[in-house]
């Protein structure tokens, strides 16, 4: 029987050293003499003595200033972040606001089925997914996964059933034969938290609103890595930024990146007041990149509502809204070049493999890799939406966010009438949550109190 300390990771500070340790040297902070810290910490047998170094020795690494920057500019305020923007004219604005609701329907119901199909192998890497894909018959793939296969199959690549260890209250996997509405996932309860938080507080919330909606509506169990640390600090009275940056190994995380669709739905065309909203509810748990993940995403949903744009061109301007000089930028840019010369999808695939290790947790859940695979999908696949959502999960990294990303993407660029009805006639359109009030809420429904939200 799995134990509720078990479910509690990114909750222990001894846990978190490692992690800490790797993203202080992905920022190039000078941290290797804490590495025989670190191991001395591990070794010590009692708990609270454990936790106690282990919090102070978190606290000395984030402290530390960093030395090898690589010329980067990261700032973490808004005014600053608004001060370093790349000076770009952009383009006319021209929305078709007969077609916004078919978008938002196409990109709510984008996000939850990219969410979906990548559940049954979050975790998995890409040669374990596309291993488990050939031999079971599945490959490529072209809707959901079934776990109906040889035992053989099942035993060689780990498949399970039941997930007694999920943070959510599902124990059942969401594949094929299991699925009959849409389950309870962090990366759902963030877009309709989101929506909450907008009903609740306007469109001029702050980051404090955004924290308050936190713990008055989420299970803290039900966030994760980022998330859950700056609950914690909320929880001990530590308020927004602080909250994101204090004993949070997880900052430039892809967390906040997941959290940023919504506010781009509700700006269409404005990509600077979908950035603005999007870094202020980063800001509560996230720090530099993992800020622009979410100002980025945010940028791009909004700009897909513009009229003849190519996804190259919305990416392009999306970036106009995050520091030109960040190192999420840099990633972003490289894979438009690579697409402008031509290089096939999985080299792009296999160069971002080599380059950050999924097999590491810390890469797995890292902002850069997945933010990489997010843009070659989009810029790839946008004028299909199947290809887009079942190349990614293909891809690994951490397939259900990024699923639900592209997915959603691809699905307000080109609207429902861009989804077969294989992804959705089978499945009740409801969406479960475990946000307070909005437990389940008919597709329909979201659409409607999305756009109702929109100042035209």
């Amino acid at each position: 029987m799995v134990k509720l300390k078990d479910k509690m990771r990114w909750t222990y500070f001894a846990d978190m050293l490692e992690d800490e340790y790797t993203a202080c040297r992905y920022e190039g902070k000078p941290v290797d003499r804490f590495q025989k810290y670190i191991e001395e910490i591990h070794k010590i047998n009692d708990s609270n003595k454990r936790e106690r170094k282990a919090g102070r020795l978190l606290e000395q690494m984030e402290k530390e200033i960093a030395e090898d920057t690589g010329n980067f500019e990261e700032p973490s305020e808004y005014d600053e972040i608004q001060a370093v923007l790349p000076k770009k004219k952009k383009r006319q604005v021209q929305i078709d606001n007969n077609e916004i609701k078919e978008r938002l329907l196409g990109a709510w119901v984008g996000r939850i089925t990219g969410c979906l199909l990548g559940i049954p192998v979050e975790g998995w890497t890409k040669v374990r997914i596309q291993g488990f894909l050939s031999e079971s018959g599945q490959y490529p793939l072209k809707t959901f996964m079934t776990a109906d296969v040889r035992d053989e199959v099942k035993k060689k690549y780990k498949v399970k059933t039941i997930d007694p260890e999920t943070p959510y209250d599902r124990t059942v996997m969401c594949w094929k034969e299991n699925i009959d509405k849409y389950p309870v996932d962090d990366d759902m309860n963030y877009p309709v938290l989101a929506l909450k938080i907008a009903e609740r507080y306007g469109l001029e919330f702050d980051a404090q609103d955004v924290a308050e909606a936190w713990l008055l509506s989420m299970p803290g169990l039900h966030a994760c890595t980022a998330e859950r640390a700056a609950y914690r600090n909320l929880m001990n009275g530590i308020l927004p930024p602080e909250s994101a940056r204090y004993r949070n190994p997880y900052r430039e995380w892809l967390g906040a990146q997941i959290r940023g669709d919504f506010w781009g739905y509700v700006f269409p065309g404005d990509s600077k007041c979908a950035a603005k909203r999007a870094y202020i509810d980063a800001s509560v748990s996230h720090d530099k990149n993992g800020i622009y993940g979410e100002m980025l995403i945010s940028s791009i949903c909004s700009l897909c509502y513009r009229k003849n744009l190519t996804m190259k061109e919305i990416i392009e301007e999306a970036l106009l809204e995050i520091p030109e000089k960040c190192r999420l930028a840099l990633c972003a840019r490289t894979v438009l070049e690579e697409y402008e010369q031509k290089i096939p999808f999985y080299s792009i695939v296999n160069r971002i493999h080599k380059e950050y290790n999924e097999n590491i947790f810390f890469d797995w859940c890292y902002v850069m890799p997945n933010i990489q695979l997010v843009i070659a999908a989009i810029l790839y696949f946008s004028e299909s939406f199947t290809e887009a959502i079942t190349n990614t999960v293909m891809c690994g990294f951490d397939t259900d966010c990024n699923g639900a990303t592209v997915g959603s993407i691809v699905g307000l660029y080109r609207g429902i009438s861009c989804i077969d009805r294989k992804w959705y006639e089978d499945i009740q359109p409801i969406v479960c949550t475990s946000i307070h009030g909005y437990y389940e809420m008919g597709i329909e429904e979201l659409v409607e109190r999305t756009y109702r939200l929109i100042k035209f």
